[in-house]
């Protein structure tokens, strides 16, 4: 169990560090992308790579070799995304667009995501009505919710499975089938319970960074990964 938690610190610190090194990146680099993927975006995942390699070098001794942890978990980070994108995921938040009301109109405009309304610009007045992804779903846009329901699961299963590809390279030790499984679908559940709870929860959606996915989701995986390779392998 120590390496349990010591690994899933790791996975914390990382989870709070990458939407910053995006940031940070996105501010040096120039605005190119991968298929649609920013590079400053699909680089954050080295902050998990890192991660990863020092936790495994504190926990053993360092080998450069673990550092090929890295490559995996850009691989995994990329096609996480790719996954969202080419299915058409949702992002789990109310977006608002200004929208200029008659004085004499006594209802908001709703805003819940898709192409804005046209409105007369009759006062200075703006109001919003915010909509979270599962109430758009209760009003007839039930398979775009589950559509993003099974992207996030996908791509939180793909991006975890491939983080724990590159285990064996970077430790030299092999994990069993059902390790592979418990870890793909560790990164699934924290992918789609954060998409649910975010549509529901505002204080989750007003979370721009996103820390209530990559602090759980990079812990999840750490711990998992901590346990396939401690004492008893």
């Amino acid at each position: 169990m120590r390496f349990v938690w010591f690994y899933g610190a790791f996975g914390v610190v990382s989870g709070f560090l990458t939407p910053h090194l995006s940031d940070g990146l996105r501010a040096v680099l120039p605005e190119w992308t991968i298929i649609e993927v920013p590079i400053s975006l699909w680089l954050a995942g080295v902050a998990f790579g890192l991660a990863l390699a020092t936790a495994t070098a504190c926990v053993f001794v360092f080998r450069p070799r673990q550092l090929l942890i890295i490559p995996y978990v850009l691989v995994g980070w990329f096609c996480a995304v790719q996954i969202c994108v080419r299915i058409g995921a949702d992002e789990p938040t109310s977006y608002a667009h200004p929208s200029t009301i008659a004085e004499d109109a006594g209802s908001c405009v709703q805003l819940d995501g898709t192409e804005p309304l046209p409105a007369a610009r009759t006062s200075d007045q703006e109001c919003f009505e915010i909509v979270p992804a599962i109430a758009r779903a209760e009003d007839g846009s039930l398979n775009r919710y589950w559509r993003s329901v099974s992207a996030y699961f996908v791509a939180g299963a793909v991006g975890a499975l491939i983080t724990a590809l590159g285990i064996p390279v970077a430790t030299r030790r092999l994990l069993a089938r059902r390790t592979y499984l418990a870890i793909a679908l560790s990164g699934a559940l924290v992918a789609v319970i954060w998409f649910v709870l975010a549509g529901a929860i505002a204080a989750l959606r007003a979370d721009q960074h996103w820390y209530a996915l990559f602090v759980p989701w990079q812990a999840a995986i750490a711990m998992a990964i901590g346990r396939s390779i401690g004492p008893r392998a």
